[in-house]
C-alpha cells in the first residue's frame, strides 16, 4: 500500500521540517478530498488539497507552503442530487477562504499551514433519501475525481427524553437508548452540561448561564436495531469534577443537559479504523489506507446529528450533585427547601 500525505486540520507531530521542501519527479502529485455531508445543516463545506506520494514508498514529506497545498481556482466541483439514476438537483461550490466567515471556520494550532483555510462551499437542504455525487475537474490538466455517498438516515432516542427527568443518584446508572440510523455504523455522544450563576451574597438571584460539553462516547460502533448504553451515575460528577473548579463567591444552579448524537456512515467508519489520527466524528482526520475517492485519496462521506435537549435531573440527583462528596465542593444549589432550609445550600 502506498503512503499518501493528507493535509487536513488534524495536529500533525514530527520531529523537524524544512521551509525548504521542494517537489522533485519522485513524488507524485494527488488529490485529497475531504466532506462529510450532514442533511442537519444548511451550509456544506468541503476540503480539497494536493498530496504528494513517493514512488517508493519512503517517509512522508510535508509541504508548508500554502501554494503547494492548495489548489489555484483551477477545480470545477461540483455535487449532483440522484434518484433513481435522475439528477435533480446541481451545485457548483464556491471556493472561499474559510478564516473570512463570520464565525471563521479554522484550522487547528497544530497544522503546519493554518492560512488561508482554503474550502468549497455550497447550501441546500439535503434529503437523506437522495444520493449525492461529487465531481471534480482539473481545467488545468483535464484530470476528473469522482465519489458518492448516502446521508445517514434520522432515528428515533427513546431515552434521554426531556418529558422524563434523569433519576440519577449513585449508584444508579442511567440508560439511554435509541433506534439505530440507516446507513450508519459509529456514533458520538456529547453532552453539553447548562448551569446557572448567583453571587453568593445574593444567592437566588441568577446572573448568567454557562455550560461545558462532556464527550460519553467516541467512536463507537452499535450493530443492533435498538442499541442501548448505559451512563454510571459517576460518570456524570466526574465530568462535572474536571470540568469546573470551586469557586465560594458564587452558586451554581444545574439547568439542563443536551444530548448530541453525532453519527457517521460505514465508510466514514472504515476510514477512521484506517487513520492515523482518532480523533472523533466531529474532527476532521489524517487518513492512510482507505479512500473512495475515485482518482484521488480521502473520503467523501456524510453524518448526521441529532440532539436532545432540555434534559433535566430529578430531585434526587440534584442534591446528590449539590451535596454529595465528589461535587459538594462546587457549590451546586439542591432541589429546594422542602428538603434543605436553608437552601441554595446544602447545610
Amino acid at each position: 500500500m502506498k503512503k499518501f500525505l493528507i493535509l487536513l486540520t488534524a495536529v500533525i507531530l514530527v520531529s523537524a521540517c524544512s521551509t525548504d521542501f521542494k517537489l522533485t519527479t519522485k513524488y507524485k502529485e494527488v488529490m485529497v478530498v475531504y466532506g462529510l455531508l450532514n442533511q442537519s445543516e444548511q451550509d456544506h463545506y468541503l476540503r480539497i488539497h494536493r498530496g504528494y506520494q513517493d514512488k517508493n514508498e519512503s517517509a512522508l514529506k510535508f509541504a508548508v507552503n500554502p501554494d503547494s497545498i492548495y489548489y489555484p481556482d483551477i477545480l470545477e466541483v461540483t455535487i449532483s442530487e440522484i434518484k433513481n439514476g435522475q439528477t435533480l438537483r446541481k451545485w457548483t461550490l464556491e471556493r472561499i477562504d474559510g478564516d473570512t466567515l463570520q464565525p471563521p471556520i479554522s484550522k487547528d494550532s497544530g497544522t503546519f499551514v493554518r492560512h488561508p483555510n482554503i474550502l468549497y462551499h455550497f447550501r441546500a437542504t439535503l434529503n437523506p433519501d437522495f444520493d449525492y455525487e461529487l465531481k471534480i475537474v482539473n481545467t488545468e490538466t483535464g484530470k476528473v475525481i469522482r465519489s458518492s455517498t448516502r446521508l445517514v438516515g434520522d432515528f428515533n432516542v427513546q431515552f434521554p427524553n426531556a418529558r422524563f427527568a434523569i433519576p440519577w443518584t449513585a449508584p444508579n446508572q442511567y440508560r439511554i437508548n435509541w433506534s439505530n440510523a440507516k446507513n450508519s455504523k459509529i456514533y458520538d455522544l456529547n453532552v453539553e452540561v447548562h448551569y446557572s450563576l448567583a453571587d453568593v451574597s445574593k444567592p437566588t438571584q441568577k446572573v448568567r448561564q454557562e455550560s461545558f460539553r462532556w464527550t460519553v462516547f467516541r467512536n463507537k460502533a452499535f450493530n443492533t436495531a435498538e442499541p442501548l448504553y448505559v451512563i454510571p451515575f459517576e460518570s456524570f460528577l466526574q465530568a462535572v469534577k474536571v470540568s469546573l473548579d470551586p469557586d465560594p463567591s458564587v452558586v451554581r444552579y444545574l439547568d439542563s443537559l443536551d444530548f448530541t448524537f453525532t453519527v457517521g456512515t460505514p465508510d466514514f467508519a472504515d476510514y477512521i479504523n484506517f487513520s492515523i489520527a482518532r480523533s472523533g466524528i466531529t474532527q476532521d482526520q489524517i487518513g492512510t489506507g482507505f479512500t473512495n475517492i475515485e482518482g484521488g485519496y480521502g473520503i467523501f462521506s456524510a453524518r448526521y446529528d441529532k440532539t436532545v435537549t432540555g434534559v433535566r435531573l430529578n430531585s434526587q440527583s440534584l442534591d446528590s450533585l449539590a451535596c454529595g462528596s465528589k461535587t459538594g465542593d462546587l457549590q451546586f444549589a439542591p432541589s429546594g427547601p422542602a428538603a434543605y432550609p436553608s437552601w441554595p445550600f446544602c447545610d
